[in-house]
């Protein structure tokens, strides 16, 4: 069915990326490709599929029923992507996998009832996409591959992301697709999957040279004397929607400590870590760490990290951090050089860190780590990215960065323990699940003061999609804009004194749609924040002080203005969204428009990681910037130029999804 002959990529002129490949897949059939980081899995199966980047070459033949693979041929071939973060363009589980399907309306519903029930993704069906963790993401995205049914179905680190339980349903659910006569062409690690679940196992490019230790390291960066401090969980607790995960956790993190965390996908490993770092606030409980203290994470979503054009420009943000106009010395460059070459990453250094493979970017992420000499560094569950020997290599890297600075190392892992240090400690996600730290009684979550409560809620997103059962998420989109038209007209036409009722009437508005009191003080943070700003400066503007009352119904108007707009963004799918411009805008325009305005939670919240990184490595700018306008330029550029590439990151990969899902037409 599919054949491919003495295939092979070269990136301009540097070596080949990998050489000659040859094999053919029959129907039903099932090959498995191994090879480390960056030796082109990703390449071989873009080559397949018909997606080419502009710096590579390739030279061979592929041939599909012994004729030329051309784009026609090509819509009978599907591919999962190994990043799940991005691709995922439907607002519900349920919508994301019966995106494709629109395409094959004759597709049988017994494969998406089998999909379901062999993936496991029956409690997940009604979950908004943005809520799952890494791995339940990969799971939805596989079985969205899975039931539009291709000929040919690629799968790109299929087992990335995924416990092991995960992993035996994936292989599952191949053998399922291969009775439905699809071949399969799955790329892995040497080591994660056995050999036998496959009909032809081949190895793609050498390894990795890795230079041994030790690496040289920049004598003035590290910070022995410096007083750090522990990070301390006191009576912690945190739940997922209304299911505990964790209650009255008590935890000492210190400096010079190795702790994992270990757990299933979606039992909590992400959450406690960004609790840790001061990303999230529990629910409950205390977070106590020391003001002033660095840490570095390598997040899941390596892309996330990285906000300069090159490898070698992160490597210098992490010793300048705002100050990035400074020359460098030369025994800086020399150090980042020596740090580079220790990860494999010194012949990438004018790339773009968005071109390397997802092993090289968690590289990128450890080297910068070494270069920001953290008290803490937390790897967050990205160890099976690597391969056996890359993982090894990782490891040791970051227990040096420890023994050399005195930091303390937080690992994630789904997949069990991988080889541990002496003295490090293990905190199991499933033994904690429900009931507190290891050996104590369940007890029932205390309960928070209502002040405490009101400013938490003050601080919620805005934009984030609310499952419920209100009239409101059961009513046509149209019906909803025709309610945001009138209550703008309403606004319009009427006065201040008309204010105070029409705030009453969409307040009421908005909770009938089930968003609760909650959300909307969050919602309305940001409006009532920007009424004030025009109560104060509109005076300054007009040199009337009677016009402070102007600014200040002019701030309200805009607040009430977009309370519609947010109760749209909180009912409305992306489906939905499709739906509405289907009446007003072509194909094309129809799904742009759609999965735009449905991406929009998955932004913001993106945006807030993004931020948080920012803020980790010295790049937001602060109090004392506001008096140096050199450094509070150089500060703004780091924050608005990383929100300008998630957006377009997002964009591009919700782009190529769609592509993939079947709407290439």
């Amino acid at each position: 069915m599919l054949e491919v002959q003495s295939l092979a990529c070269k990136i301009a002129r540097k070596e080949a990326l990998f050489k000659e490949i040859s094999f053919s897949l029959d129907p039903g059939g099932s090959i498995l490709i191994e090879a480390g980081s960056g030796r082109g899995k990703s390449s071989l199966l873009f080559c397949i599929k018909g997606i080419f980047q502009g710096e590579k070459q390739y030279f061979g033949t592929l041939l599909f029923h012994q004729e030329p693979l051309d784009g026609e041929t090509r819509k009978e071939i599907g591919l999962v992507l190994q990043n799940p973060h991005s691709q995922m363009i439907s607002t519900l589980v349920h919508e994301e996998l019966w995106f494709g399907a629109t395409r094959r309306p004759a597709q049988k519903e017994e494969i998406h009832k089998r999909t379901v029930e062999i993936l496991g993704l029956g409690p997940l069906l009604h979950k908004p996409v943005r809520t799952l963790s890494s791995g339940q993401k990969h799971m939805v995205a596989i079985g969205a591959a899975g039931i539009m049914n291709h000929r040919v179905l690629l799968m790109d680190e299929p087992f990335l992301y995924l416990d092991q339980m995960n992993i035996t349903k994936v292989l599952a659910y191949i053998d399922y697709l291969r009775t439905l006569g699809t071949g399969v062409v799955v790329t892995s690690h040497p080591g994660v999957v056995a050999h036998d679940h496959f009909d032809r196992v081949l190895a793609l490019g050498r390894p990795k040279p890795f230079p041994p230790f030790p690496v040289p390291g920049n004598e003035k960066a590290p910070a022995h004397g410096r007083p750090r401090g522990a990070i301390t969980l006191t009576d912690t607790g945190f739940a997922h929607g209304k299911r505990p995960i964790i209650t009255h956790l008590n935890l000492d993190v210190k400096p010079g400590c190795e702790l994992w965390i270990s757990g299933e996908n979606g039992s909590g490993k992400t959450t406690l870590l960004k609790i840790l770092s001061g990303e999230t606030e529990p629910d409950y409980g205390t977070v106590t760490q020391q003001e002033g203290l660095r840490i570095s994470t390598i997040t899941q979503n390596p892309d996330r990290s990285f906000f300069e054009p090159s490898v070698q420009g992160e490597m210098i943000a992490g010793i300048r951090k705002k100050n990035r106009n400074i020359p460098l010395t030369e025994s800086e460059k020399r150090d980042i050089n020596a740090v580079l070459d220790r990860v494999g990453l010194g012949d990438k250094q004018d790339l773009s860190p968005f071109r390397l493979s997802f092993g090289e970017k968690v590289f990128l992420g450890a080297a910068q780590a070494w270069m920001l000499c953290p008290d803490f560094v937390f790897v967050d569950d990205i160890l099976g990215f690597l391969d056996a020997r890359e993982r090894v290599v990782l490891l040791q890297f970051l227990r040096e960065l420890k023994q050399r600075t005195g930091c303390g190392l937080v690992f994630t892992s789904s997949r069990g323990l991988y080889p541990q240090a002496d003295g490090s400690t293990l905190l199991s996600m499933d033994a904690c699940k429900g009931k507190g730290t290891p050996g104590t009684q369940k007890v029932k979550p205390p309960k928070v003061p209502w002040a405490k409560r009101l400013f938490r809620a003050f601080k919620t997103p805005a934009f984030d999609y609310v499952t419920t059962h209100s009239w409101l998420h059961r009513a046509n989109p149209l019906t909803k804009m025709a309610l945001s038209m009138l209550s703008w007209v309403l606004l319009y036409n009427g006065g201040g004194r008309f204010f105070p009722a029409m705030a009453a009437l969409l307040l009421a508005y908005y909770l009938s749609g089930g968003l609760g009191i909650k959300r909307f003080l969050g919602d309305s943070r940001f409006f009532l924040i920007q009424a004030l700003f025009f109560s104060v400066f509109m005076p300054l503007f007009r040199w009337d002080i009677y016009a402070v009352y102007e600014g200040a119904m002019a701030g309200c108007r805009v607040w009430l203005f977009f309370i519609p707009v947010i109760v749209m963004m909180r009912t409305t799918t992306v489906a939905e969204w499709m739906s509405l411009f289907n009446r007003i805008l072509p194909k094309r325009a129809r799904l742009s428009m759609g999965i735009a305005f449905g991406l929009l939670p998955c932004i913001t919240a993106e945006a807030k990681e993004i931020l948080h990184l920012q803020k980790q490595r010295g790049l937001v700018p602060d109090r004392q910037d506001l008096l140096h306008p050199r450094r509070l330029f150089y500060g703004l550029r780091a924050v608005f130029v990383p929100l300008l590439i998630v957006i377009e990151d997002i964009s591009c990969l919700a782009g190529l999804s769609v592509k993939l899902r079947g709407h290439d037409q």
